[in-house]
């Protein structure tokens, strides 16, 4: 807000005097701040402070300085459009040397690495992890009402009835004089319809909960492409489905690199997809002696994805020399893809594999083999 001010009042062109000396009280009220709050450092030396709170302090640290940074490198490129305003270019330019400096020393994620090509998708994806994390507090968690499913229930009940009961009401019009048509017996019969087309629906879902491979989302047979035999089957089902309901293996193969906040911040969205394969392998075997492997292609529709993300062009910039030069690379984000292969007719263990799907607005840049490193997430 306070570039934002600057830049307006640096567009009105007038009482330079006056945003040159609120550029200087900022700036000093900065330092003063930062070198208040980095003493917290030496005081969570205590042993009696436990080690989460100290990695909270370091990622607030390192937070506040890249906010710090790139708002002042901003103001920068404001001043350097005032003349006589070198003095405070160069002490802006300073500053945010120093805290370039800073995190070095502190050896904090957010650093540029001329040497390192992905440098700035990293420092991106850094800055929006501390960002996410810090906001954290200000969200509310949110979790799913069952009201309106019981309320649809409710309703469909009500009116499957409400239309039993007008056909009803109609047939006795039209046999008024048949005795049989009691106003307790069309009461049953109401009631009865009304718990009927309820325990059909229940029981619908359920016997489609128990037996998935009945009731999968995609079915195929498979034939033989020499001779059209049929020699296998294949069925597909998809869930969304909650941290509570990943098998421990999973979790603890995507969550290797350990993050006390884990809790606090936002659950990642999670995407269950099951295939199983049967294949009639003694016919595959006969009709081709030679066959070694079958390759699978499972293909997934990200374009709604791609549709909601940022846009990758919102670059960082850094100072070389005191000029701002733009760090190659963009905003990226990443998805966890974990694959397990499992032999249903042998106790065999599963077998896991984990890969990184970088992406941007453009689509996928990049799949990567994940092998644990304590500083990728």
């Amino acid at each position: 807000n306070f570039v934002k001010l600057i830049k307006k009042e640096i567009k009105k062109g007038k009482r330079e005097d006056i945003y040159k000396n609120r550029i200087l009280h900022m700036l000093r009220t900065i330092r003063a701040f930062l070198l208040r709050f980095r003493k917290l450092h030496t005081i969570f030396l205590d042993p009696h402070i436990h080690e989460d709170l100290r990695i909270a302090l370091n990622w607030a640290d390192e937070s506040i300085s890249i906010v710090t940074e790139n708002g002042f490198i901003r103001l920068l490129d404001h001043c350097r459009l005032i003349p006589g305003f070198n003095e405070i270019t160069l002490l802006l330019a300073d500053f945010i040397n120093e805290e370039t400096d800073y995190r070095v020393s502190m050896d904090y994620k957010y650093q540029y690495n001329k040497m390192n090509p992905l440098c700035g998708e990293t420092m991106a994806y850094r800055e929006s992890i501390l960002k996410k994390w810090s906001q954290s507090s200000m969200y509310m968690n949110n979790e799913n009402s069952h009201t309106p499913r019981r309320i649809s229930h409710m309703i469909a009940g009500i009116a499957a009835g409400l239309a039993m009961g007008f056909a009803l009401f109609i047939a006795i019009y039209a046999e008024s004089y048949f005795p049989r048509n009691s106003t307790w017996w069309i009461l049953i019969i109401v009631v009865s319809y009304i718990f009927k087309d309820r325990i059909k629906e229940i029981l619908r879902n359920s016997f489609g909960n128990m037996l998935p491979r009945l009731t999968s989302d995609q079915q195929s047979n498979l034939f033989d492409p020499a001779l059209r035999n049929k020699v296998g089957k294949s069925s597909g089902t998809i869930n969304f489905v909650n941290l509570l309901s990943v098998p421990d293996a999973v979790k603890e193969l995507r969550y290797k690199r350990p993050n006390p906040f884990r809790k606090i911040l936002p659950e990642n969205d999670i995407i269950h997809y099951k295939r199983l394969i049967k294949f009639k392998s003694k016919a595959l075997k006969k009709n081709h002696s030679r066959l070694e492997a079958i390759t699978e292609i499972i293909r997934f529709q990200i374009e709604d994805w791609l549709k909601e993300m940022d846009d990758s062009q919102d670059f960082l910039y850094r100072l070389e020399n005191n000029v701002k030069c733009r760090i190659p690379g963009g905003r990226v984000y990443r998805v966890h893809l974990i694959v397990g292969l499992l032999d249903i007719n042998f106790e065999r263990e599963e077998r896991l594999f984990h890969y990184r799907i970088i992406l941007n607005k453009s689509g996928i840049m990049r799949i990567e083999k994940v092998t644990f490193q304590p500083d990728v997430d």
